[in-house]
This record gives structure tokens, sequence and C-alpha cells, in this order.
């Protein structure tokens, strides 16, 4: 299952699901399904379903990556953890359990995910805690919309909507709804220690568990900095790991890339984009993440040619260095403010929080089409103790090199110096794509 939709309250909604589910058409790439009245519906065109007079009906679309869908409802993501994911699918999705016992339970779950399952007089819905895969909730009258992208709603005529809070639990019928946090990012001034071991524990926690639930074979977005390099030693220890890194030919990526895979012993694929080929590339991608930007459709095409070639590769996910910038101060506007503690820890804090926003979202939808995004830097825990770690240790204030305690981190795991020390400019920049789309944008 690879996104969804879902109008709970309309005596119309098999037709609403049927016209919304063509929004999700880039995610199916096996069709698509309709869940209502504890029946499910499968077909290769949503005009296909058959209308029966549905009250509350979830859309979705399938694809090839682990599909989770039952009698009641879907699951759009992953769980990690020693059982088998089915077997916490079936622990959560109890109606039984009660919204109060749900949370205590996804308390105890490292997942990122977006959920919904139908109950007798409406649904329960919920988002893991760092909004790794998006969901946006609508309301028109009494009846409301959800959807893993918002043109759905555009489809059916619906002009506002709102970002489902990631952490929080939401039990809604017509006469009631019930909303629970259950994890959340909070903002603190306080400071743990500095520890190295610490932080390298919790990053190779986050990796072992993620390993474990792809499997032997895992491909990763590489650009030869240290976010990659981290995480590519690291998924090394437990399976064999295939590099991919996207660029212009030429570019600060490629050079790094290849002379990083080259240290690390690893065979790296490299895909060059080219002017001839940045058209079209751009103007797809530029109609799936849905944000506007020299900056997102940059990021987004890297992105998505990795997700291409992963899956051409016959991978289903792909890791992804993501939130290590927000986390340990990898911007060059934060050592702008390096002057400022007060300002830097705020601004650090909401790129965090926020993160699901600018970052999450923009890159599930690049890359829906062919694979799924595993972000090990968004472990909740991880991300808890970071945000909490001194200023010092993520930015010298003397010599300016940001991300000090990732690196310190990654020498001491047994990344080559040469490789943890390197920098490197930010993805759209390093990799020459954004030169290449401004040039046919004619900035």
């Amino acid at each position: 299952m690879n996104g969804f939709v879902a109008c709970l309250g309309d005596l119309d909604a098999g037709s609403k699901i049927s016209v919304m589910l063509r929004a999700l058409q880039d995610r199916a790439k096996k069709g698509f399904g309709i869940i209502s009245n504890g029946q499910i519906e499968e077909c290769r065109d949503p005009s296909e379903f058959s209308d029966s007079g549905y009250n509350n009906a979830i859309g979705y679309a399938v694809s090839s990556v682990r599909d989770k869908q039952f009698s009641s409802g879907v699951f759009h993501g992953e769980i990690f953890g020693p059982d088998n994911e089915s077997h916490y699918l079936e622990e959560i999705t109890q109606e039984s359990l009660g919204i109060d016992n749900l949370c205590s339970k996804l308390r105890c779950i490292d997942g990122t995910f977006a959920f919904m399952f139908l109950t007798p007089n409406g649904a329960v819905i919920a988002r893991d805690p760092m909004g790794i895969r998006p969901l946006y909730i609508a309301r028109s009258g009494k009846t409301l919309f959800l959807a893993t992208e918002f043109k759905a709603f555009t489809a059916i005529g619906l002009t506002g909507w709102d970002n489902f809070p990631p952490g929080t639990v939401v039990s809604y019928d017509q006469l009631s709804s019930k909303k629970l946090t259950f994890s959340s990012i909070n903002f603190s001034d306080s400071e743990v220690p500095q520890t190295n071991r610490r932080l390298l524990s919790l990053i190779e926690s986050s990796i072992r568990t993620r390993a474990a639930y792809i499997g032997r074979e895992v491909a990763v977005a590489f650009s030869g900095g240290i976010d990659s390099v981290l995480l590519t030693s690291l998924l090394s220890k437990f399976c064999t790991v295939h590099p991919i890194c996207v660029s212009a030919p030429g570019s600060q990526d490629e050079l790094n890339a290849t002379r990083a895979a080259a240290i690390l012993g690893l065979d790296l694929d490299l895909v060059r984009i080219e002017n001839s080929t940045i058209p079209l590339i751009s103007q797809e991608v530029s109609r799936m993440i849905e944000v506007e930007g020299l900056m997102n459709l940059s990021i987004g095409i890297v992105l998505h040619e990795a997700a291409r070639r992963a899956h051409e590769a016959g991978f289903s996910h792909i890791v992804l260095g993501q939130l290590a910038d927000e986390l340990y101060g990898g911007y060059s506007k934060y050592l702008a403010l390096r002057d400022d503690s007060k300002r830097l820890r705020r601004t650090l804090y909401d790129d965090v929080a926020n993160a699901h926003v600018g970052n999450f979202e923009r890159d599930d939808k690049t890359t829906a089409p062919f694979v799924r995004t595993i972000v090990p830097y968004a472990y909740v825990p991880l991300v808890k103790f970071s945000l909490r770690m001194p200023l010092e240790s993520k930015i010298d204030s003397e010599n300016g090199q940001r991300k000090k305690c990732l690196r310190e981190a990654a020498i001491v795991a047994g990344v080559p110096q040469e490789l943890a020390l390197l920098d490197k400019k930010a993805m759209q920049y390093g990799s020459g794509v954004q030169k290449l789309v401004s040039k046919l944008q004619g900035f």
C-alpha cells in the first residue's frame, strides 16, 4: 500500500474516493483499492469500482512495497522492531483497543507511518511522531476527508486543508472526535552532557533495526558527505550496501562520492543528470512534490532519480541522510547564528519540528513511484537526544566547522578521517542539479 485517501460521513463517498484516487496514480503501480463495510475491492482503474452507497470509505494505491491493507483499514509505512510487523499491526488496529490504549502502544513503537481504520461510526487515524509519511485532512460541512497528497482534495473541488499533526491519534465520528498526542518533540533549553559514544550508539540502534527490516541488501543515496558516509559505513555491518549518487557531470558530489566509495571499497552507482534530460525530469517532479521553489525542485529531482535507479536495481527502499543538517547544524545559516545561542537553539528546534513540512513530505512524494524512504536520523530517541546536545558540540565557533559531533562520532565508528572531516555543499548545490534547473528556468 503506497498512500491513501478517505471520505467519512458522505453518502456519495464511493464516487468521491474514485476521483481522489486518480490523484494518486503515480503511487499506484499495481492499481487501486477501496475499503468499506468490512469489504475490500481492487481494480486497475478507480472508475471500475462499484458504487455501493458507501458512507465511510478508504481508497488506497497498490504498489509492490509490502502492501498492508486489511478489512477495516490501511497502513502506509513501516514498523521497526524485534517482532514481526504484522504482530504490531494486529495490535494497533484492534477497534476494541480504544484510543488511550492505542496511544500507549504507539509510544512503544519505532516506526514511520500514517494509518487509519474504519469503526462502526467513523474512523481512527494516526501519524508517526516525525511525520515521515505525508497525511492531510480537510472538511466540507460534516464530511471529513484525508489524503496522502493534497492534489486529491483539489480533484474534488476542495480548496483548504491542514497537515495532520505528527505524533497524533484522532478518533472520529460525526457526533464527536477525540485527539490525543502520543509522542512529541519538545523544545528545551537544558543540555545533556556531550558524549559522542552515546550519539553513535543511538545512530547504530536506528541503523540496526532498519537494516533488519530492509533485509540483506539496501540502496543508499550517497554523496560522499558525512551524513551518507556514516550511514553507509554502519549499514555495511549488517547488509550489502548499494550506494547511488545522482549529480550533474563533474559536480562536487560526483567527485566526492566517487572518492569516498573507493576508500570504503564500494561500487558506486553513478546517475548523471544531463542538460538534455533535465526538462522532462523537472516537469515530472514539479507535478509530484506539491511545493514550489528552486531548492525543493532540485532536491526532489535528485531523490526522484536516486529512487528510480534503486527500483531498477531491484530495491524496495532507499536510505536517506535527511535531518542530519537540522540536528547537527549543517547549514550555513546556523553558522551565522553561532554568536546568538538562544536564537540558534530555537532555529535548530524549529527546523527539526517542521521537517515533515520542509523535507519529509516532499521526499516521500518524489520517491513514492519507485521505492519507500528510510530516514535513520529521524529515529525519535536520537532526535530528542541530539536536540539537547550542547551547541558547541555541533558548531565549532573558532574554525566554523559544522556537524562537529557527527564527524567525531564517525571517526569513533571507524570512518576514515579524510571522509569524516570532508566539507560539502547542500544537496541541491553539491549535485549541480540546482544550476541545471536554474538555467532551464532562465535564472
